[in-house]
């Protein structure tokens, strides 16, 4: 018998196992956190957007963001960014070069969604590609819940979410937060959607200095913030519109804005990763697309 919201396609255990894999995929494809919900706990503040919505934040911009596992890059990430008639485009690409169990993988994903104006979701398309198979999930929202066609290979599957009201992406979140006063020692609690296990999960953000990055032209002002999520420790560096400039996990994964041309250069060799590592890792690419 079919479950909620999923309607019935013979499936084979192949792929069930590929189906139970999706959250994970999703991860890495979204960069580990689909969106971000704030609400208030104790002393932290309350933040939401105000009556010009999320739209409001953003121009059409563009970041790319080399990733490097030690001192190895193992791949980039960029993030777009449109607005068009009061809703906020999205695009997100991250692509990655890793060797598991001494065989060289490559990990391509490509995230587009769209905002209304209050931050409602209004559709999302998520296309991946894992050593040489396929994801593509394509939905919409419909009566508060994603409804979504997903493809594994040449296996295809109807699926049903409840989805927050208001959706928060890591770079929405970033840009509302560098409104606040980001004075050292603040803390801000945030509830945030797990898109593996599709339910809440609590995170505390603290800023803990403003320092001083290189950068070409000399040394870049950057907010220092840090965060535990799902039992990884990350610090990140903001610019004063809420742009990620630095990232580093205590996995050693870290990434830096970078221009398009150095980021796309042909990632090095990666350590080999067991599934276990690499699973780890995921959770340290909340900072980047």
């Amino acid at each position: 018998m079919d479950g909620p919201g999923i309607s019935s396609n013979p499936i084979s255990p192949r792929a069930g196992l590929v189906w139970h894999a999706i959250g994970f995929l999703s991860v890495a494809a979204f960069a580990a956190v689909m969106a971000v919900m704030f609400w208030p706990r104790g002393q932290a503040p309350l933040l939401s957007l105000d009556d010009r919505g999320a739209a409001a934040m953003f121009v059409n911009d563009e970041e790319w963001q080399g990733l490097y596992f030690g001192d190895r890059r193992i791949g980039f990430g960029m993030t777009r960014t449109r607005v068009e008639e009061g809703r906020l485009h999205v695009e997100q690409r991250l692509h990655l070069r890793l060797r598991l169990a001494g065989r060289d993988q490559r990990l391509d994903s490509r995230l587009a969604l769209v905002l209304q104006p209050d931050a409602a979701l209004h559709d999302l398309s998520v296309e991946a590609e894992v050593a040489g198979m396929g994801l593509s999930v394509r939905g919409r929202l419909e009566g508060g819940r994603l409804v979504a066609n997903v493809a594994v290979g040449s296996q295809e599957l109807r699926v049903a979410y409840p989805v927050p009201a208001r959706l928060f992406l890591e770079p929405l979140l970033l840009r509302r937060l560098a409104r606040e006063d980001l004075s050292a020692g603040r803390r801000f609690r945030a509830q945030v959607f797990d898109a593996r296990s599709l339910a809440p999960q609590e995170i505390e953000i603290e800023v803990v200095a403003l320092e001083a990055l290189p950068a070409s032209s000399g040394l870049r002002p950057a907010v220092h913030l840090r965060r535990r999520q799902s039992g990884v420790a990350l610090d990140t560096w903001i610019d004063g519109d809420g742009r990620v400039l630095r990232e580093e996990s205590s996995l050693g994964l870290r990434s830096q804005r970078e221009e398009r041309s150095r980021a796309e250069a042909e990632p090095d060799l990666a350590p080999d990763l067991d599934g276990e590592e690499l699973k780890g890792l995921f959770p340290s690419l909340w900072g980047t697309p």
